[in-house]
């Protein structure tokens, strides 16, 4: 390894908090535990290091941001405040969307937001003022002079700065591709901080969480067989995780995207407004209050979590809610366990946030109490499908420290006994101490990632190219038959009197092979999809799988097989005696990559092809006509009475006799006619296939997709999509390696 020396800044951007911590580690240091490199921070609007502020920021008059203590002490002359302002992206789209279309979006995003202006489903106000916050906020607090200067000096002997930003475990990739999208284009993105070299990385704030702890306690003490649950109970989810000793954090991922403790803060300001009304002259005061400054309600919310959160950190369990010229009103213990034990979350939710219909559906009129007991009973149901056992519980995220949470908890989990359910570490600063340390773990399996990298960049693409030979053949076969299909359906309709002529016929067929109309045909046809299926899946997939096997081996990750390391299949692995389950999610994301793929490929093959189609198309109809020419031609009563109809005596003798010009002429004349019934007749399946057969079309469609633009254009089109998976379940494998 290299002398590289970094600073690891842990960024915990909560929804309800937020807070940094910093370790240090030389590349190459020699290290039993790392736990005593991490160091508290002071954060803007603080004077003690290790403590969190709210995540809330406003603008005072000259346009500057400021942070909560300055909400709290002056709101008057704050504007446009922002609170709970973290949101899973998947609920600010402008509409439900495919996981098809979250593929091609990701896709796009991984080469910069400035991508997301090409879909409309991204530009949603909800979304663009999300990532306005994010960005903003995270600007103002690392450009925050006193915290500049800190980490300035923490990184001053560093060859570069990682920042190491945290992400609810339950969010799914599409959530975070959006997210570090947005963050790449804040101050984290940049690629440089304060003179140093910089980076960024995201991780599940549960592994997080476990890496602080296990930096904290030695695996040994969990009990043999067993693995440590994490509960995460934030201000907008909770993530439930189980994990085994060495630091894998997949072996069951579970959670609650909007089951957090920002319901009380929202249920305290609903009991407090509640009880302004009851006073007339309080009531007015509010009102007036409100009325001069639209942004007294974000505040009040502020003042109202500040003081739910001095109730739990207190010894006397009471706090004040205070704001300016507002009557003050005293919080305590038993409001807070009456409003979770009695208010429905589905009331606050609903008239707060803009959390999806269905999501409140389901909560109906319960409480969080019976909400939290109901999640948790699923989770140990699920873990108890997987043969999961818990030996350890540990809590984390600030709100864990309700009173009641750990109650329902050790309720459920009655057989994790009390001395390993932890609740005395720190949980405001248990993600971003771990958050620290997902850095200085990254760098273990550094060289594992650089091989997927150099895979994902060189390798794939000639991958791909290479194996589009080994797809020409049965797509082509599959176009050809669906060609086949579209002309004998409309040779039945041409016999049954719906179109009047072939040209009329011949048009419609044309039509059905436009691109628009080909490319839903292929999309809906089950054998085009069984074929790229097949190819993405057995030859694609096993390629690149076979290059897989020799990085893990190169890296000393044994038992893998290539059918385990094929990424485009749902598999059962086990590693190290450890297995990873297949989730549904993986599922999904296979099924999405392969419609992609589908979508992809005919979108650039028909271009190619359609050309040739319309070519053959029109052979195929003039032939048509010359083999009813010969047949018209061979009965001189009735059948040169038609002909004679539509030319002269001259040509139909000239025709009869072999003329080529007059037989042509004939014949174009023929398909501009309305034959009768006993010459549509003639007309068999048989023959219809022996003319299409003459075209020889599956050669040609063949021979366009073999061309180096369209294997090229195929190549270049489906990486983007492949790497993603490549990465995704790659994890599993880096989880390995930094565990050893």
């Amino acid at each position: 390894m290299s002398n590289v020396k970094r600073t690891y800044i842990g960024y915990d951007l909560g929804d309800g908090e937020t807070i940094i911590n910093v370790a240090s580690l030389q590349e190459d240091a020699v290290r039993k535990s790392i736990g005593t490199l991490i160091k508290d921070v002071s954060m803007p609007d603080t004077n003690n290091a290790g403590q969190a502020i709210p995540t809330v920021f406003g603008y005072n008059q000259n346009n500057e941001v400021v942070f909560a203590s300055t909400i709290l002490i002056d709101p008057e002359e704050v504007r446009d405040i922002h609170v709970n302002f973290k949101r899973r992206p998947n609920d600010l789209l402008a509409k439900d969307i495919t996981d098809e279309r979250k593929v091609e979006i990701m896709c796009a995003l991984a080469n910069g937001w400035e991508n997301a202006e090409k879909y409309s489903e991204l530009c949603t106000s909800k979304m663009l003022e999300f990532k306005d916050s994010v960005t903003s906020f995270t600007n103002a607090v690392f450009e925050y002079p006193q915290l500049k200067k800190v980490l300035r000096d923490e990184a001053s002997d560093s060859d570069e700065i990682v920042f190491c930003v945290g992400h609810p475990t339950r969010w799914n990739d599409f959530d975070v591709a959006v997210y570090e999208a947005i963050l790449q284009t804040s101050i984290l993105g940049k690629g440089s901080y304060e003179g140093k070299k910089s980076s960024m990385v995201l991780a599940a704030e549960s592994r997080a969480a476990f890496l602080y702890v296990k930096d904290k306690a030695e695996a040994s003490v969990l009990p043999k067989g067993t693995s440590a649950l994490l509960i995460d109970v934030g201000s907008s989810t909770i993530d439930i995780t189980a994990m085994a000793s060495d630091s894998r954090n997949n072996q069951h991922n579970s959670g609650n995207n909007y089951l957090g403790a920002r319901f009380f803060d929202f249920a305290i300001l609903e009991k407090y407004i509640s009880k302004l009304k009851r006073d007339e002259e309080d009531y007015r005061v509010y009102e007036s209050t409100l009325k001069m400054n639209p942004q007294t309600n974000q505040a009040l919310a502020l003042a109202c979590r500040t003081a739910k959160e001095k109730t739990f950190s207190v010894a006397a369990h009471k706090s004040i809610i205070q704001l300016i010229d507002l009557p003050p009103e005293r919080v305590t213990l038993s409001d807070i366990e009456e409003i979770a034990a009695k208010t429905p979350v589905s009331d606050i939710l609903r008239t707060y946030f803009d959390i999806p219909e269905n999501e409140l559906a389901a909560m109906g009129k319960k409480t969080w109490n019976e909400l939290f007991r109901e999640f948790l009973l699923n989770v140990k149901a699920e873990l108890k499908a997987k043969n999961i056992k818990i030996g350890r519980i540990i809590l984390t995220g600030s709100a864990s420290k309700m009173s009641f949470v750990p109650g329902i908890i050790s309720d459920i989990f009655k057989e994790v006994s009390q001395e390993n359910l932890l609740n005395d570490v720190d949980p405001a600063k248990t993600i971003s101490k771990g958050l620290a340390l997902v850095g200085p773990s990254n760098e273990k399996s550094k060289g594992f990632q650089n091989d997927i990298e150099k895979l994902i960049e060189n390798e794939v693409p000639a991958i791909i190219e290479k194996d589009v030979t080994k797809l020409a053949d049965p797509l082509s076969g599959v176009i050809k038959d669906e060609i086949y299909n579209i002309a004998y359906r409309r040779i039945h309709e041409w016999k049954s009197g719906k179109f009047k002529t072939l040209n009329d016929m011949t048009a419609q067929i044309k039509n059905d092979c436009s691109e628009s109309s080909l490319n839903a045909a292929l999309r809906n046809n089950k054998e085009y999809n069984r074929v790229i299926k097949n190819w993405t899946v057995d030859v694609i997939g096993k390629d690149i799988a076979v290059k897989l096997k020799d990085i893990c081996d190169k890296y000393g990750v044994q038992n893998l097989s290539v059918d385990n390391l094929n990424v485009m299949k749902v598999s059962t692995v086990t590693i190290d005696g450890v297995t990873f389950d297949p989730t549904k999610d993986i599922a999904n994301a296979i099924a999405a990559i392969l419609s992609v793929v589908a979508g992809v490929i005919t979108t650039i093959v028909l271009p190619y092809v359609l050309g040739i189609i319309v070519v053959i198309i029109s052979l195929f109809s003039e032939s048509l006509a010359i083999w009813l020419l010969g047949i018209l031609l061979a009965i001189p009563g009735y059948g040169w009475a038609i002909l004679l109809g539509v030319a002269g005596i001259a040509v139909v003798t000239a025709a009869a006799k072999g003329g080529k010009e007059a037989k042509a002429s004939l014949a174009k004349k023929i398909q501009k006619i309305n034959l009768p019934q006993w010459v549509r007749n003639r007309m068999t399946d048989e023959k219809t296939k022996a003319e299409l057969d003459k075209a020889n079309i599956k050669a040609e469609i063949k021979e366009s997709l073999l061309k180096p633009e369209t294997k090229k254009k195929i190549t270049s089109s489906i990486s983007d999509a492949l790497s993603t998976q490549i990465r995704r379940r790659t994890d599993d494998i880096k989880y390995v390696i930094e565990s050893k």
